[in-house]
């Protein structure tokens, strides 16, 4: 049986996100990762060159020190400490482990700890990464 009664659809305006402090962050951070899209891009493009490429550590270098590729790293990066730091720091509100070894008590491992561990983390892999890169 159909229904003669509208559906209630509540308005919302295009800048819905500037009311709150909480949602202008948030929209921050959702916005600083499509500079993630280059990141993604730049990587393919160097594994592509490097099955592709007779020499691919040439092709990388010359594609490395183009003034176009060095400007959106020099803009991405920025961006990318933005979106990093916000990340983490809402990690734990969303990632909860407990600590606690008994049925009857609910205690979690501080938030400060799971954020300490993804900047530890993060900085390992860098410094795998720079080892890797210049063979240190």
């Amino acid at each position: 049986m159909a229904s003669n009664r509208k559906p209630y659809i509540q308005k919302v305006s295009a800048n819905w996100w500037l009311s709150r402090k909480v949602y202008r962050i948030y929209m921050i951070r959702e916005a600083t990762a499509v500079f993630h899209l280059w990141i993604v891009i730049e990587l393919f493009v160097m594994v592509v060159a490097s099955v592709v490429s007779p020499s691919p550590e040439a092709w990388i270098a010359n594609f490395l020190q183009s003034p176009v590729v060095i400007l959106l790293n020099l803009i991405t990066f920025p961006f990318t400490l933005v979106h990093t730091v916000t990340w983490f720091r809402i990690f734990p509100k969303g990632f909860r482990i407990f600590r606690s070894g008994r049925e009857d008590e609910t205690r979690f491992v501080p938030a400060w700890i799971l954020t300490a561990v993804c900047y530890a983390m993060t900085l390992a892999a860098s410094c795998l990464v720079i080892w890797a890169l210049f063979g240190m």
